[in-house]
């Protein structure tokens, strides 16, 4: 009886989270042949390796069938993309498995496998992170509003939800780290001994620092909070974090000759007809240092305009601190310290604005899990009408930019970048 008591009142998050599949995946089906240069890059490799069984996008003897990505090096009379290979190697498995089985090859059903490709490794591991976050939230909070509200938040008012449905490292390396902080909750705050659960753990941090390698202090903190628990899972954890950086390392060595990452090798990047010799656009901006990091806060590319619901965090850490032990608040300081030390990275290595995209997408990998600690003030707000109505606006207004992403209709960016240019 308690099970389906429990089962009736969470019925409206089980249809959060079943509205949100569904439109990642009609966005997946509308939208999978769009696809910006950047997810280009990623995908020609896997058509290479499923094609060809190379890295090289051009050889002296041949070329894929897809244009040209700008998000590319060159070694030698060859050209490879710029980016990190352990996702790419994981489609090409998944898509040579999927070739297998229909016999169809890749350009020609080019739209076939990106859809495919999207729905397993972006939109899946997208609604993972919403159930680990309903899960979260039960245990925290017996309030409907809230979870139900958070959950509209992690969905539909953030921008790595509207980049599910498009291939991209960033809302996938989100996942990964959201993914692996409930994982980590089990462990130290459950008591969860199982090796295997700790194994999956450091494996999901690897990969995901693999694809995103600032989010490494994500990697680090939480390892520490399982250390204080147990050295032996800890152990383990790390043992299976060294497991996706075997395949990354190799294939940077094999390509370059050496063992740093291509964003590392700045002079791959330079060659004739290279598009990052004459960058445009965006790309060619750059401010000063000042300007630049309170874009990326506060113009419309950054994270409290385009995201307003992060207004809300603030005071979530405020009473969280206050509500919880020295466990919790090293849970909480986890996640501000990779928070920071992932815009600290963006800010100290670059002031390009990655590209005439909504968002900064750099600042993804940190979003869903700097926003679960905004629920103690959603909770605070569902008190009052009034606070209802200024939580769901802020809710509206983040809503707002994920359709621009889903849509691909560009109007919003497009009307702002001609009258409030200066804005960026």
């Amino acid at each position: 009886m308690q099970g389906n008591s429990s089962h009736r009142r969470h019925r409206t998050a089980y249809g959060i989270i079943g509205l949100s599949a569904l439109v990642l995946v009609l966005a997946v089906l509308n939208h999978g042949p769009w696809q910006s240069t950047n997810s280009l890059s990623r995908l020609i490799s896997v058509e290479r390796l499923v094609e060809k069984g190379t890295w090289a996008h051009v050889t002296p003897t041949d070329s894929t069938p897809f244009p040209r990505s700008i998000d590319v090096i060159k070694v030698g009379d060859r050209i490879y993309s710029s980016k990190p290979p352990t996702y790419p190697l994981l489609m090409a498995g998944e898509a040579m498995v999927m070739k297998a089985l229909t016999g169809m090859e890749f350009f020609p059903h080019r739209k076939d496998y990106l859809r495919v490709l999207l729905i397993l490794n972006q939109v899946i591991p997208y609604l993972l992170l919403l159930w680990t976050a309903f899960l979260l939230l039960r245990e925290w909070t017996q309030d409907a509003w809230t979870i139900n509200f958070m959950l509209l938040a992690l969905g539909f008012g953030v921008l790595p939800f509207a980049y599910a449905a498009t291939l991209n490292n960033h809302t996938l390396s989100a996942a990964l780290f959201f993914i692996a902080y409930y994982l980590v909750h089990r462990i130290v705050h459950r008591g969860d001994r199982r090796w295997w659960v700790a194994a999956l753990t450091g494996f999901l941090l690897g990969f995901a620092v693999c694809i995103e390698l600032p989010g490494g202090v994500f990697a680090v903190a939480f390892l520490l909070l399982i250390a204080r628990k147990s050295y032996a899972l800890a152990g383990i954890a790390c043992l299976a974090l060294l497991l996706p950086f075997l395949p990354t390392f190799y294939v940077y060595h094999e390509i370059s000759g050496n063992y740093k990452p291509f964003y590392l090798q700045g002079h791959l990047y330079r060659f004739e007809g290279s598009y990052w010799s004459n960058p445009a656009g965006l790309d060619a901006a750059r401010p000063d240092r000042l300007t630049y990091v309170i874009h990326t806060l506060f113009g419309f590319r950054g994270l409290f305009l385009l995201s307003p619901l992060f207004l809300l965090v603030p005071g979530g850490i405020r009473r969280l601190w206050r509500m919880s032990d020295r466990d919790r608040r090293g849970d909480w300081g986890a996640i501000l310290a990779g928070t920071l030390a992932i815009m600290v990275f963006v800010w100290a290595r670059t002031n390009n604005y990655g590209g005439a995209c909504v968002g900064m997408r750099w600042f993804f990998p940190f979003m869903p899990l700097l926003l679960l600690l905004a629920w103690p003030t959603v909770e605070h707000l569902g008190q009052s009408t009034r606070g209802r109505i200024a939580a769901g606006l802020l809710g509206l207004a983040g809503l707002a930019w994920s359709l621009e992403v889903l849509l691909n209709d560009g109007f919003i960016v497009g009307t702002l970048e001609h009258n409030w240019g200066w804005l960026f």
